[in-house]
Protein backbone atom coordinates (compact mmCIF):
# COMPACT_ATOMS: atom_id res chain seq x y z
CA UNK A 1 0.00 0.00 0.00
CA UNK A 2 1.20 3.53 -0.98
CA UNK A 3 0.21 6.49 1.25
CA UNK A 4 -0.07 9.59 0.45
CA UNK A 5 1.69 12.72 2.61
CA UNK A 6 5.56 13.84 2.44
CA UNK A 7 6.86 10.24 3.47
CA UNK A 8 9.33 8.91 1.53
CA UNK A 9 8.08 4.97 0.86
CA UNK A 10 9.54 2.38 -1.27
CA UNK A 11 7.54 0.93 -3.47
CA UNK A 12 7.84 -2.28 -6.16
CA UNK A 13 8.53 -1.62 -10.04
CA UNK A 14 5.60 -2.94 -10.91
CA UNK A 15 3.58 -1.26 -8.41
CA UNK A 16 5.30 1.73 -9.88
CA UNK A 17 4.60 1.24 -13.53
CA UNK A 18 0.80 0.51 -12.47
CA UNK A 19 0.45 4.18 -10.77
CA UNK A 20 1.77 5.35 -13.92
CA UNK A 21 -0.32 3.45 -16.00
CA UNK A 22 -3.44 4.68 -14.49
CA UNK A 23 -2.34 8.43 -14.44
CA UNK A 24 -1.99 8.29 -11.07
CA UNK A 25 1.82 8.95 -10.70
CA UNK A 26 4.57 10.33 -12.41
CA UNK A 27 8.41 9.13 -12.59
CA UNK A 28 11.49 11.65 -11.75
CA UNK A 29 14.70 10.30 -12.69
CA UNK A 30 17.04 12.11 -10.72
CA UNK A 31 20.52 10.37 -11.92
CA UNK A 32 22.82 12.75 -13.39
CA UNK A 33 23.13 13.66 -17.50
CA UNK A 34 25.57 11.39 -18.51
CA UNK A 35 23.60 8.59 -16.57
CA UNK A 36 20.11 9.65 -18.21
CA UNK A 37 21.98 9.75 -21.69
CA UNK A 38 22.30 6.07 -21.61
CA UNK A 39 19.51 5.06 -21.13
CA UNK A 40 16.27 6.03 -19.10
CA UNK A 41 12.58 4.77 -18.61
CA UNK A 42 10.16 6.23 -21.19
CA UNK A 43 7.77 9.06 -19.90
CA UNK A 44 10.29 9.71 -17.22
CA UNK A 45 11.26 13.28 -16.14
CA UNK A 46 14.59 14.06 -15.71
CA UNK A 47 15.86 16.11 -12.64
CA UNK A 48 19.42 15.67 -11.99
CA UNK A 49 19.64 15.37 -7.79
CA UNK A 50 22.79 17.98 -8.27
CA UNK A 51 20.00 20.46 -9.78
CA UNK A 52 16.87 18.72 -7.95
CA UNK A 53 16.30 22.35 -5.94
CA UNK A 54 17.18 24.89 -8.72
CA UNK A 55 14.72 22.29 -10.85
CA UNK A 56 11.77 21.73 -8.83
CA UNK A 57 9.15 23.33 -10.62
CA UNK A 58 9.65 20.95 -13.01
CA UNK A 59 8.26 18.18 -10.18
CA UNK A 60 4.36 18.31 -10.62
CA UNK A 61 2.40 18.55 -7.27
CA UNK A 62 -1.04 17.50 -9.01
CA UNK A 63 0.49 14.00 -8.68
CA UNK A 64 2.47 11.09 -6.50
CA UNK A 65 6.14 11.77 -8.02
CA UNK A 66 8.26 8.63 -7.89
CA UNK A 67 11.79 9.40 -7.84
CA UNK A 68 14.10 6.54 -9.10
CA UNK A 69 18.04 6.46 -9.95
Amino acid sequence: MISAGSTPNDISPRAARDLVERGEAILVDVREDGEWSAGHVPGARHVPLSRFEAMIGRVPTDKRVIHYC
